[in-house]
């Protein structure tokens, strides 16, 4: 099965070399107070195409209950949000005219937009969606918006939030459909659910014989050039494999963490940067745990741009740090070699004390270094990946091994810290948070500390009264693990939670259980995320500890027809840019 599924990849990787990728733009606005642009460049209507989309019809359109993942796409044709971004990870406006920050609070003024129904939306609608997410903890907006401590009208144009802790990225927390008032439970004279009514480029129609999505318009954006969406009901994976190999669909959005890449026999291919950080975790029991010389060697012996190319076939980014290298904010704060420095190796070696053997391996006390990698048997990707980090350890003189462990028992390994290095991928959160791996307040982190933070203080003014934040719970993208990792299915994605810090930790970062070269990283963490520190403190403060080895960032791909042109996904709206988009 494993050479089967090689096999398909191999033949995936040579069709999409043939496909030409899309490219990406946009404008970052500014960051204090500033008078948005549209975010969406309307233009003429080029050709009344149509197009065909999978869906799956037992399933929601309601962006706050959808489960699957085609469904929840399709919301973000229905509903707009107050903020998109480009694949530079640039915030650009949507509903949001203007934004006012202030610490931890800020304004938003709204577009003229109008409902399908032909109602405006308001700052009300904004407020009801806000409440009806955070009534949905398994909702993938809820993580973003349960750091609002509580949003108000001050006008019908313009929704005041103030935030629980100040973060450098809430705009991406404010990326959530926004839905009319009073509609989340709307039904049919069938009493069967209805989507909610939204504001999006387009609007839902269902008949006897067909699901559509028309163009909305009346959109606030302009006009939409694709005037129809046909929804095809698909059952499962291989019926959409199928459809996109006959052309029956036309466009399909893969986040490949199944590990396999879908594949069509002509058209074209755009490859979406994403914040899912592929790493190597460190034991809390292991050598390296103590020793930051040696983990500055591991690190600078791997080499990134070959793990890329020939485990993840070329889709994925060597990893300069946590954070994906095109964000604005970490530019030039993330130092790490994306190829292997054998003299960076050596010298850092050299510092921890080790020595270079006769035989070539380096030794400490006359003890030889010898690491294990661990990676889930089910994740054929990682396997590949650990053997390549093996033997390139092994060029600098540093011993290594390869343990593949059932899912159990690797979920055991991490926990008990037993194993030296292990291979893990998560998904940034909306806050971008690294809070998960670094504190054990953490849902994913494993090798920490029992140190635990207190709820970041109210910001002062109306917020001192408010609420507490509603909590997120830990999940994992592939079936709600709250470790570090993989899925028995092999998926190896885990979405980090906030874990909204609780308890009041000591007062120097100390404690039996945390290693002495982790308490610079714990402190910086703790100022950052509850005291209001900076990211360029934290990320100078990970250079310096390097915590956990970064190792690429997992990208996605989206498969259309040759006959479309003009589409540009991004990371979070897998059709951005179909509004202009034209249709042959």
């Amino acid at each position: 099965m494993k050479k089967a599924l090689v096999l398909r990849l191999i033949c995936a990787v040579a069709v999409l070399a043939v496909l030409a990728s899309c490219s990406n733009g946009g404008e970052n606005p500014s960051s204090d107070s500033s008078s948005l642009s549209s975010g969406s460049v309307s233009g003429e209507a080029k050709i009344n195409g149509t197009v065909t989309l999978p869906y799956t019809h037992n399933d929601s359109l309601n962006p706050y209950v959808a489960k699957s993942k085609n469904n929840q796409e399709l919301g973000l044709l229905l509903y707009d949000s107050l903020f998109v971004s480009d694949n530079s990870f640039n915030i650009l406006p949507g509903l949001a005219s203007e934004i006012k920050k202030d610490t931890r609070k800020c304004t938003v003024a709204l577009k003229d937009a109008l409902f399908t129904d032909g109602t405006a939306l308001t700052a009300d609608d904004v407020i009801y969606s806000v409440e009806r997410i955070k009534e949905q903890p398994e909702c993938k907006y809820f993580e973003g918006v349960s750091i609002i401590r509580q949003c108000y009208a001050e006008s019908s144009k313009k929704v005041v939030f103030e935030f629980s802790r100040e973060c450098e990225f809430f705009e991406y927390c404010l990326m959530f459909p926004i839905i009319k008032t009073g509609t989340a439970s709307l039904k049919d004279v069938d009493n069967k659910e209805l989507p909610p009514t939204g504001s999006g480029r387009y609007v839902f129609e269902k008949s006897a014989s067909s699901v559509l999505l028309r163009a909305n318009e009346s959109w606030y954006g302009g006009n939409v050039s694709v005037k129809e969406i046909v929804l095809s009901a698909l059952p499962d994976s291989a019926a959409v494999d199928h459809a996109l190999q006959t052309g029956t669909v036309n466009i399909y959005y893969s986040d490949l963490s199944d590990n396999t890449m879908p594949t069509l026999l002509s058209g074209k291919s755009c490859i979406v940067p994403r914040q899912n950080l592929v790493y190597l975790g460190v034991g809390k029991k292991s050598l390296l745990s103590g020793d930051k010389y040696l983990r500055y060697a591991v690190s600078a012996a791997v080499d990134r741009t070959d793990i890329v190319k020939n485990a993840y076939f070329g889709q994925a980014e060597a990893a300069k740090g946590p954070y994906h290298s095109s964000l604005a904010s970490v530019q030039g704060q993330q130092i790490l070699q994306v190829t292997a420095d054998k003299t960076s190796a050596a010298e850092n070696l050299a510092l921890g004390g080790y020595s270079l053997g006769e035989n070539g391996k380096y030794s400490k006390n006359g003890k030889a270094i010898s690491l294990t990698v661990v990676y889930n048997s089910e994740n054929t990707t990682r396997e590949q990946a650990a053997k390549l980090i093996c033997d390139q350890l092994s060029r600098v003189g540093i011993d290594c091994t390869v343990k593949a462990c059932g899912y159990a028992e690797y979920v055991s390994a991490i926990a008990s810290g037993w194993c030296d290095l292990y291979i893990a991928e998560m998904k940034l959160n909306r806050m971008l948070d690294l809070y998960p791996v670094l504190t054990a307040g953490g849902n994913i982190s494993f090798s920490q500390s029992e140190l635990e933070y207190t709820e970041p203080e109210a910001s002062t003014g109306d917020s001192s009264s408010a609420d507490k934040t509603e909590k997120s719970t830990s999940d994992s993208s592939s079936g709600g693990a709250s470790h570090s990792d993989d899925a028995a299915s092999g998926d190896g994605t885990t979405e980090s939670t906030s874990g909204q810090p609780s308890g009041e930790p000591d007062a120097d970062i100390s404690g039996a259980a945390v290693s002495e070269n982790h308490k610079t990283a714990l402190q910086a963490a703790y100022e950052y995320y509850c005291k209001n520190g900076s990211l360029s403190e934290m990320l100078s403060c990970f250079n310096s500890e390097i915590p956990f080895i970064p190792l690429c960032h997992h990208n996605a791909v989206e498969l259309y027809s040759p006959r479309i042109n003009g589409l540009t996904p991004t990371w979070y709206d897998p059709f951005y840019g179909i509004e202009n988009a034209s249709v042959e």
